[in-house]
């Protein structure tokens, strides 16, 4: 995992890129670390370990697309990807946007 510099990036070992995944609303940002190899399930897999939450049938991964959201084939490889936007997942602690509410509305009791 060189930079184009030359320069190692921080906490990524060789073999490993460095993916930027937002938020598709709030812009929250989370950035995980997974083979170069990965497909884009193995990306999801690793946010949810990182955020330590969220359902994998729930959280999708897609990209922006004039005023609608494409979703990536979980089985397709990341390739060049290092950026994507997520929703059904809120990220650092914001709960807003795609399965938000309905995520708040479940855990309070009835």
């Amino acid at each position: 995992a060189m930079a184009p510099d030359g320069v190692a990036a921080v906490g990524v070992r060789d073999g490993e890129v460095e993916v930027r995944i937002r938020h598709a609303y709030t812009e929250a940002e989370v950035r995980v670390c997974v083979p170069a190899v990965a497909t884009f399930l193995e990306v999801k897999r690793a946010l949810l370990r990182q955020v330590g939450r969220g359902h994998p049938s729930k959280v999708r991964l897609v990209r922006r697309s004039g005023n609608t959201f494409n979703e990536y084939d979980e089985r397709r490889c990341l390739g060049g990807v290092r950026e994507l936007l997520v929703l059904g997942l809120g990220l650092g602690g914001l709960e807003e946007g795609a399965g938000g509410a309905e995520e708040v509305s479940r855990r309070l009791p009835a």
